[in-house]
């Protein structure tokens, strides 16, 4: 039966401007009709959603989160794969958060590390069926160099700890770990290209992979069809980055002149993840339990995103949201990237094609998200009131009334979303 969703307002994710007094139609999971209303015909047995006061929009997309991480202080480490839990246990938790941010309207979501392959789990249940729940994009384990950013955890030397992350060392090393996480059935790779560095104040970042070794893994993904995204801090290390393959930049708190150039000749993307470097400072030093010099970096870091944003922006490298939820920020705070976003000089509508028409690009699947558009998967989000004129309603999940996913409605006022978690 075709479901009809009148509406005050339609975001279609594509233009600038949105529709008023518009209709949607669904039908067999699909799309086929979104516009202005004098412009719909529908079936007498269609089923009528009539919300005159409502914004229409495309589910959201989150473009980096860490699905089997709760956000919050404890969330460092459990991040950087020194979490105690099993792998199991962290697939359920990450079943737990994925539902939580699609209360809030998103309804796809890309992974940047799970230890274990936790994540390939979770996206396996949620593809085949047995679960209802966002799109997962997933990455399983993040690869580094030893000792490098994901590798910092330190045991007594008869104590291993196998399978929380893909610690590679040499060119043939990253090759091997890639494909090794192709025969695991990633969706595409993550690597740890370089770091912030608390050693310089005026060089804050620090290259960790040689750009034979990430070139080395981009050849490899490339070879699958995959995407590699790269932790990074910044300086000249992005700039070898994208050089070496890299499609999408995480983070990029410092970015070069040339690394935006580069971003544009070689297409890749700029995930700058604002949110997460805001909530550092929820808490003072003591209460973060940094050093003098970590928490000068904090501060850096924070400072010189916006620059690098604006930049970005006015060059017009295709910028994409990431919330980073998962490490300090907890799932279902995802759309406050999109309030940084507007922070930063992005217009509302600007910063909702983050997170819908840009997003799935990112992710390849354009063809089938982000906006709504005859043909497309109605992955939809409903709100109360209007975002264009206040882009914070995103963040209150009571005015998301409704969520569908792929044509089923996940949540409505009559319906939350952990009943119809099992399919």
């Amino acid at each position: 039966m075709p479901t009809v969703i009148h509406c005050g307002r339609l975001i279609d994710g594509a233009q600038m401007e949105p529709t008023l007094n518009a209709t949607v139609i669904i039908e067999d999971g699909r799309i086929t009709y979104a516009g202005p209303r004098a412009g719909a015909s529908w079936a007498e047995s269609a089923e009528v959603i009539d919300l005159p006061n409502s914004t229409v929009m495309p589910g959201l997309i989150d473009v980096h989160v860490h699905i089997t991480a709760d956000g919050g202080l404890s969330s460092r480490n459990s991040v950087l794969g020194g979490s105690p839990e099993s792998f199991t246990d962290s697939a359920l938790k990450g079943y737990a958060n994925a539902l939580q941010s699609m209360r809030f309207g998103y309804t796809t979501l890309r992974d940047l590390h799970s230890p274990g392959y936790a994540d390939v789990a979770l996206r396996n249940s949620i593809r085949s069926k047995r679960l209802v729940g966002p799109t997962m994009v997933i990455c399983g384990q993040g690869l580094c160099i030893t000792g490098g950013h994901m590798d910092k955890l330190r045991y007594a030397q008869h104590v291993t700890a196998a399978g929380r992350v893909g610690v590679c060392d040499t060119p043939d090393g990253f090759r091997q770990a890639v494909r090794q996480h192709v025969k695991m059935g990633v969706d595409f790779i993550k690597i740890n290209s370089d770091v912030g560095s608390m050693i310089d104040p005026e060089a804050p970042y620090r290259q960790e992979m040689s750009f034979e070794e990430m070139k080395a893994a981009c050849d490899e993904a490339h070879k699958f069809g995959m995407h590699v995204a790269a932790h990074t801090a910044g300086g000249p290390s992005v700039e070898e980055a994208i050089l070496a393959g890299v499609n999408t930049i995480e983070h990029g708190h410092w970015l070069t002149d040339r690394a935006i150039d580069l971003m544009l000749e070689y297409n890749a993307y700029y995930v700058p993840t604002l949110i997460v470097n805001t909530k550092n400072f929820d808490y003072d030093q003591e209460t973060f339990g940094v050093s003098d010099a970590s928490w000068r970096w904090l501060q850096l870091a924070y400072d010189a995103k916006w620059g690098s944003l604006e930049r970005a922006l006015k060059a017009g490298v295709k910028i994409a949201a990431g919330s980073d939820a998962g490490f300090l920020v907890n799932h279902g705070e995802n759309a406050q990237e999109l309030e940084e976003m507007v922070k930063g000089g992005f217009t509302p509508m600007q910063a909702i094609h983050t997170a819908t028409s840009t997003a799935a690009e990112l992710l390849s699947l354009q063809n089938e998200i982000g906006t709504l558009s005859p043909g497309k998967k109605a992955d939809i989000a409903i709100v109360d009131g209007d975002p264009l004129a206040d882009i914070t309603i995103l963040q209150k999940a009571e005015k998301i009334t409704h969520v569908f996913k792929g044509g089923r409605c996940v949540k409505s006022p009559t319906i939350a979303v952990e009943t119809v978690a099992m399919a």
